[in-house]
């Protein structure tokens, strides 16, 4: 009798541990800032509402997932903020532009990229997301909505 008390107390702790460590591991999969959800629209909030989206869906370029996550690698204050959805904001942000890449592949050819869509909040959103864009080589602006609402 004296031997089943210890070993059932004994079970029992491990029982808690493991309950424990299965707790903890999924609070900080949950935190996780990777955790980004999936779809092709690169959305950013700040709170609960959406201040820009990259339309990156058929692009060609990368995953929304892997954007994400090399924008929270540059841009640390980004984490738990940068999400990607199957849905884009449409006309909750009325501000936007369109842009593509130029390359140009071994064969010296041009190949120009699918363009992608940048809708924001504000116009001055807009606007420093489109001269980040301008300022990178190769990048070709085909539509300016920043001014005014599309």
């Amino acid at each position: 009798m004296q031997q089943t008390q210890p070993n059932s107390q004994l079970a029992w702790k491990r029982a808690r541990l493991t309950l424990l460590a299965c707790a903890l591991v999924s609070a900080c999969a949950m935190l996780d800032p990777q955790d980004v959800g999936s779809g092709g629209y690169l959305q950013v909030f700040q709170g609960t509402q959406i201040t820009s989206e990259i339309d990156l869906s058929g692009t060609g370029l990368k995953s929304c997932h892997q954007s994400a996550y090399e924008i929270m690698q540059k841009n640390p204050s980004l984490k738990g903020r940068v999400r990607c959805a199957v849905q884009s904001a449409g006309d909750q942000l009325p501000f936007t532009f369109l842009a593509h890449n130029q390359m140009t592949p071994q064969s010296d050819e041009k190949h120009i990229t699918n363009p992608f869509l940048h809708r924001a909040l504000t116009s001055q959103t807009c606007q420093a997301m489109l001269n980040a864009r301008k300022a990178q080589e190769k990048m070709v602006i085909v539509e300016d909505r920043c001014a005014k609402p599309a």
